[in-house]
């Protein structure tokens, strides 16, 4: 055997030994590049699971009961009281209540309020088409009746999620939209022709 054999020997495992060093590595770094692309995927729903659960907590403070807001010495009116606690607007604010009858007989109106953006705060719902804003040292008194008081209250949040509270106060995120309410002025521009 000659130097040269011998020289070409070497040089053909030093090629093998680099290629082998290589496939091990490429083995290692797709190794890791899926175990990267693992940690991405959990830190990403781990990052949206925080901003749903975000979202619905500010979402959960919006509510509505049925209340009696006093004017003065006057009777008082009967109507919802409407509250966004959060430090956030909500937007596409609907609240709808069915007419009914109350246990004494004497009529439940109907409402059906709206409210293009409801900044945080307090609002009533009476027989107006809109809500209506409550300074802070409006009064009103809960009604404690049955069911045919409460309403339903939609709405969307700053993200864009919408929500519905239902007469029972259940909290749910829509999925399909939100049922609008008829425009109080298209109607009157309909009615009118």
């Amino acid at each position: 055997m000659n130097w040269v054999d011998a020289a070409e020997i070497m040089s053909g495992l030093g090629t093998m030994g680099a290629l082998i060093f290589v496939a091990f590595q490429t083995l290692y770094s797709n190794r890791a590049l899926a175990q990267a692309r693992e940690l991405m995927e959990l830190e990403r729903d781990r990052d949206q699971r925080e901003q749903m659960e975000g979202a619905k907590k500010a979402a959960e403070g919006v509510g509505s009961w049925p209340v009696i807001l006093r004017r003065g010495s006057g009777k008082g009116e009967w109507g919802l009281e409407i509250v966004n606690p959060s430090s956030a607007p909500v937007y596409e604010v609907k609240v709808v209540r069915a007419a009914g009858q109350a246990a004494s007989g004497a009529l439940v109106e109907e409402i059906a309020a709206r409210a293009a953006v409801l900044a945080p705060g307090r609002y009533f719902a009476g027989d107006g088409p809109f809500l209506e804003w409550l300074q802070s040292d409006a009064q009103t008194e809960p009604i404690m009746g049955g069911r045919r008081y409460r309403a339903t209250l939609t709405f969307t949040d700053t993200n864009g999620r919408e929500w519905m509270r239902d007469p029972d106060g259940l909290l749910t995120e829509t999925t399909t939209g939100l049922d609008p309410l008829p425009h109080p002025l298209e109607d009157a521009a309909t009615q009118a022709k």
